[in-house]
């Protein structure tokens, strides 16, 4: 499976193999998406795409959890070598400001993220408003938890969460209909 938020697409091959029209497809048979846009670019290229060197999707939590962490927490088929991350998260390309229940988006309140200023000063370099955004009481909740046991025991137990009891209810929402 690879991350949506950032990619890179061969426009030759995409008109070549039709996606828009797959897409189309995909989206007309259903309501409901799990992942929105990503698990629909995951099933339309399943197994058809490259993967790029992380630093250039550095995601919040390869600054979040280092790679034993990451590899108990996230339980990846594959992933790339502990070297690979630790260069990305040194000197980063790209980086995605992802979600986590851990740490925050830097416009959020709270936010820890390490590269938090960095992202303000362009921001308003290039005049955009930044609106801070509160945090919801279900990530709150899920952070107060996370750190309620030691760290070893908590990147277990919602990595299990996260890899194998969330798909599960995930599948059950949307076969009763929500979103």
């Amino acid at each position: 499976m690879f991350n949506a938020g950032i990619f890179l697409i061969n426009l030759e091959k995409w008109k070549e193999k039709k996606y828009d029209e797959k897409l189309e497809q995909l989206i007309e048979k259903r309501e409901h998406f799990i992942q929105a846009d990503q698990g629909l670019l995951n099933e339309l290229i399943h197994g058809e795409f490259k993967v790029l060197d992380p630093k250039y999707n550095v995601i919040s939590s390869y600054f979040e959890m280092n790679y034993e962490e990451l590899l108990r927490y996230r339980k990846p088929v594959k992933f790339y070598p502990k070297n690979q991350i630790q260069s990305a998260v040194k000197n980063p390309g790209i980086v995605h400001f992802t979600s986590t229940f851990l740490g925050n988006r830097p416009w959020q309140d709270g936010s820890e993220h390490p590269l938090k200023k960095i992202w303000i000063e362009e921001a308003e370099l290039y005049g955009v408003e930044i609106k801070k955004e509160k945090l919801s009481g279900k990530k709150q909740a899920l952070k107060k938890m996370f750190h309620i046991f030691p760290r070893n025991v908590s990147v277990l137990l919602f990595g299990l969460l996260q890899a194998y009891i969330r798909p599960i209810f995930l599948k059950i929402k949307l076969s009763l209909g929500g979103e």
